[in-house]
């Protein structure tokens, strides 16, 4: 896998995993472009499976669908997108300041006015992992990789579980993947 490539699926991948907006169509398209460039076989057979049900998606359907999986459902919140909660099984819980102190120490800064929720959320983990990427602190990657994103493989497999439709099971398995693949490789 090439690293560009890498960062930037697991950008599309963060960025997928926020409240959908209308550029979410244009993130899939961007993130279908370089699942071939991951050279991940089961990556690139799931999308291609998938390609024609993504085209059916409409945002209202990916709004109702990311309500019922991180927001509220019947049963309550059926794959909830923080750290805290799959490490303690609590929210804002050690693990929520502990990944704020990561990034502090890597040199981000949250800034409440853009940055609205705990810092542990699915979508922020991804996209600094992302960033680290970016900017070649491999060292940094690894150990967020290592020591804050264990969790993702189990919420990966409650939105298999839990969702109706084909984007989110698989922009958490391409994150599951890249991950699996980033903890064999030396960074």
């Amino acid at each position: 896998m090439k690293l560009k490539s890498i960062y930037k699926a697991l950008s599309y991948c963060s960025d997928l995993l926020n409240y959908p907006d209308r550029t979410a169509v244009d993130k899939i398209d961007l993130l279908k472009e370089l699942i071939p460039d991951l050279n991940h076989p089961q990556s690139v057979t799931t999308f291609q499976k998938q390609e024609q049900l993504f085209k059916t998606e409409r945002l209202t359907d990916l709004e109702t669908e990311y309500i019922s999986l991180f927001v509220t459902s019947v049963n309550g919140i059926n794959c909830v997108p923080y750290a805290s909660w799959w490490v303690e099984n609590k929210l804002m819980g050690e693990e929520t300041v502990q990944i704020e102190n990561f990034y502090e120490r890597c040199g981000f800064k949250l800034d409440p006015e853009i940055i609205k929720g705990p810092p542990d959320h699915i979508a922020l983990e991804i996209g600094f992992l992302s960033r680290l990427l970016e900017e070649k602190m491999l060292s940094e990657a690894n150990q967020m990789i290592n020591e804050h994103l264990d969790w993702v493989n189990s919420f990966s497999k409650c939105i298999h579980q839990n969702s109706k439709l084909s984007l989110y099971p698989i922009v958490t398995q391409t994150i599951v993947d890249i991950i699996t693949y980033l903890k064999k490789e030396e960074l």
